[in-house]
């Protein structure tokens, strides 16, 4: 391999890193923006409890609006996660053509946490097991994450389910209210 193609890999390599960061990076300044405004919004409609058409409406505009905002993220994080999947793929094969193993040690670790003896693609059959055994020995607490993209999905699902959750209380005790006058405030 020449001088020019490895500069031009380790070019690449950097640029692929930097831009994976950004995407994480973005994920999380939009999840903290949807999250704030999703707990606002919670919060603003807990603070009164009296029942009524009106407010139902209100809380089911608002609902539907949030449910449609969270779900419409939901699907740029699935493209931005994509995006960042593609690019540590192509860094996982300049790794492998430069002899590099930092991801590749983190995708064993991962295997190992799981349970899996083995890499699935077979390229770190040419670590040694005592090198494998070390850097088990090493890691002892490893943490195993996917990605912050996992966790903020579980996230989002959360608020659509409490978002859910306020409109069906809020149709159940505005019925009751109506229907059983000085029973439910």
């Amino acid at each position: 391999m020449t001088e020019e193609r490895i500069s031009i890999l380790l070019k690449e390599y950097e640029v692929s890193q930097a831009f994976s960061t950004q995407m994480g990076n973005q994920v999380w300044q939009t999840a903290s923006i949807f999250i704030a405004l999703s707990l606002a919004g919670i919060a603003f409609l807990g603070q009164s409890s009296a029942h009524s058409w009106s407010r139902l409406g209100l809380i089911a505009i608002i609902a539907l609006a949030a449910v449609s905002i969270l779900t419409f993220w939901a699907r740029i994080l699935r493209r931005w996660t994509s995006f960042d999947g593609i690019t540590q793929y192509r860094m996982r094969e300049i790794e492998r053509e430069l002899g590099m193993w930092k991801n590749r040690y983190i995708d064993y670790m991962d295997l190992h946490m799981r349970g899996v003896s083995q890499a699935e693609d077979g390229d770190l059959d040419a670590i040694s097991r005592d090198q494998m055994k070390r850097l088990v020995q090493k890691n002892r607490h490893y943490y195993s994450f996917k990605s912050g993209g996992t966790a903020v999905t579980w996230i989002r699902r959360v608020l659509v389910f409490v978002w859910i959750a306020i409109f069906v209380e809020e149709v159940i005790f505005t019925l009751l209210h109506y229907i059983f006058p000085g029973l439910i405030p």
